[in-house]
């Protein structure tokens, strides 16, 4: 039996992750191929994922008053907690798909950073999540690129969220200039990282559809990460 393959939606906040993710599952499961999601953090039903919920509201100060190093355990412990069950999935053969992973750290805790402390600060990250924490390692991490306009008017249309407390902005969110200095950290990551495709969800200034954005994200996940047990897609592909 092949070990399944993890993709994971990555990009800015506002540029459609799980919009994408969910398509991407769809697919899967149209081709018969089996799949699992996540959505990291997980604010609901994980010790950390709670703890970077109260985070997001302020509880523990603003944007600039944590800092990143402390920020970022609470996130890497959200997803050492799901390893396990996402190790067990593609131990099994079942293809992962995750909104959000580790990349979702790199970007939004680097940049609270100076830029000549950012490759410090990846490199510890590095090893908490992959060395200490030992959460499995991504086959493709599919970046959304939106120009920070759009994205803005996108967050402002987010429907009130739980663990917000019905709010719709957290605090990275509500912050324009961090959530530019976060998309450029995105730009950039491919320098940093292996295994990682950025996808360019405009066409001359407009937000492409869903459906466009998903036959891009999914051409790249055809040709770079596809795995199915014993190498049966299970059904015939919709191109």
């Amino acid at each position: 039996m092949k070990k399944g393959s993890f993709v994971v939606i990555e990009g800015p906040d506002g540029t459609g992750k799980e919009t994408q993710a969910k398509l991407l599952m769809s697919r899967f499961q149209e081709q018969r191929i089996p799949v699992e999601f996540f959505d990291l953090p997980q604010y609901e039903t994980s010790f950390f994922g709670n703890l970077v919920g109260r985070f997001l509201k302020g509880e523990f100060g603003g944007l600039k008053e944590v800092n990143p190093y402390l920020a970022s355990l609470t996130y890497a412990g959200d997803r050492w907690q799901a390893s396990s069950k996402i190790n067990e999935m593609l131990l099994g053969g079942v293809n992962v798909v995750s909104n959000r992973y580790f990349l979702s750290n790199v970007a939004h805790q680097s940049a609270k950073l100076p830029v000549e402390e950012r490759p410090k600060f990846i490199q510890f990250l590095q090893e908490l999540e992959y060395v200490v924490y030992g959460i499995p390692k991504e086959d493709l991490n599919i970046v959304l690129h939106i120009p920070a306009e759009i994205s803005a008017q996108l967050i402002e249309l987010k429907k009130a969220r739980a663990y917000l407390d019905g709010g719709k902005k957290d605090i990275h969110e509500a912050d324009v200039a961090y959530q530019l200095e976060v998309a450029g950290i995105y730009q950039d990551i491919p320098n940093f990282f292996p295994n990682i495709v950025g996808i360019d969800c405009t066409k001359e200034g407009k937000l492409k559809t869903p459906e466009e954005i998903h036959n891009l994200v999914w051409n790249e996940v055809r040709e770079k990460a596809f795995k199915s047990p014993e190498g049966n897609r299970g059904g015939h592909e919709r191109r």
